[in-house]
């Protein structure tokens, strides 16, 4: 089982919280994950893997990962910086399903949608062969 570590001290937005998670993943590539739910839930499916051959992994392929000072990352990716990603979405017209994403901010704003943090822990939780510990 592979052991990772994200350290949620660094993490004062949403594009550091992307720099950690390059940094936890060592990505020795010449590309990052960038600031995108989407790659970020792509790149978890990666994290197991590298315990056997991607064609056929070993039973074990697993992962765990400790998200350290995770409550200092919960604020620094709660509901201001959540409603200023969607107000900058909303912003970009065209790239996005408008009306979507104004439902979820007015979710947000009424208490009752994620913050993106929370997605975050949805992301990990949709990954079964990872184990997400808050530190």
């Amino acid at each position: 089982m592979k052991t990772l570590h994200l350290n949620g001290s660094l993490i004062h937005s949403i594009p550091t919280f992307y720099d950690q998670i390059n940094l936890m993943l060592e990505r020795e590539k010449t590309w990052n994950i960038g600031p995108s739910l989407d790659a970020l839930n792509d790149a978890l499916y990666e994290v197991p893997e590298d315990q056997g051959d991607i064609e056929e992994p070993t039973a074990d392929a697993s992962a765990t990962v400790h998200w350290h000072d995770h409550e200092h990352a919960r604020e620094a990716l709660g509901f201001a910086a959540t409603e200023r990603w969607f107000l900058e979405k909303l912003e970009s017209q065209g790239r996005f399903n408008m009306g979507s994403i104004q439902k979820q901010l007015d979710d947000l704003r009424a208490g009752t949608g994620p913050t993106y943090f929370e997605i975050i822990l949805e992301i990990f939780a949709d990954h079964p062969s990872i184990t997400l510990i808050l530190d």
